[in-house]
């Protein structure tokens, strides 16, 4: 890839420059680790399969959905040497994430979906899976690469690929 296709942006008054390319910058932020970068890849996948078979309730085959989340958990991420290795510090990280993502769908349940507040809480915590860049940055490359990785792991998710409060409420409430 050539270096053309990177983007500069800001995240507060940092200039960050991160890939349009998830898998690239996987692997930065996994310091060259392609087994780590995979760890990231496997748990985002396996995030995306959960959260589209809560949401999409006209889901096509939800079966095969289901096959592919057991698959990514049990398989690919049980069979991966960097996870098998730092599990003890990768399982709360994703754990939290999961109790994290589950209390963001509680509070927006209902005819309501949640006070403005909850909205707010509930746009932050389902976004909490990016920590997995975070914790396998410092595993990969120590604490100023783990901090330099979730500036560009935000720049990416949130910047670049721009998914905004007010997208997630709109699509929430149907304003």
């Amino acid at each position: 890839m050539s270096d053309a296709t990177w983007k500069t942006v800001f995240v507060g008054d940092r200039e960050v420059t991160v890939s349009p390319d998830a898998l690239v910058m996987y692997l930065k932020w996994a310091n060259g680790n392609k087994l780590a970068a995979d760890v990231i890849r496997h748990v985002g996948a396996a995030c995306q399969v959960a959260d589209d078979l809560v949401d999409e309730r006209d889901i096509k085959d939800p079966s095969g959905k289901m096959v592919e989340l057991v698959v990514l958990l049990a398989g690919a991420l049980q069979t991966n040497k960097f996870y098998d290795e730092n599990r003890k510090m990768l399982e709360p990280v994703i754990m939290t994430t999961l109790l994290s993502w589950d209390l963001a769908n509680t509070l927006v349940a209902g005819p309501e979906h949640g006070s403005a507040n909850d909205r707010i809480y509930a746009y932050v915590y389902r976004e909490l899976v990016e920590q997995i860049v975070g914790i396998v940055a410092l595993l990969t490359g120590g604490i100023a690469h783990a901090r330099q990785s979730l500036l560009e792991s935000h720049a990416f998710h949130h910047v670049l690929n721009v998914e905004t409060f007010d997208v997630f409420e709109k699509e929430l409430v149907g304003a």
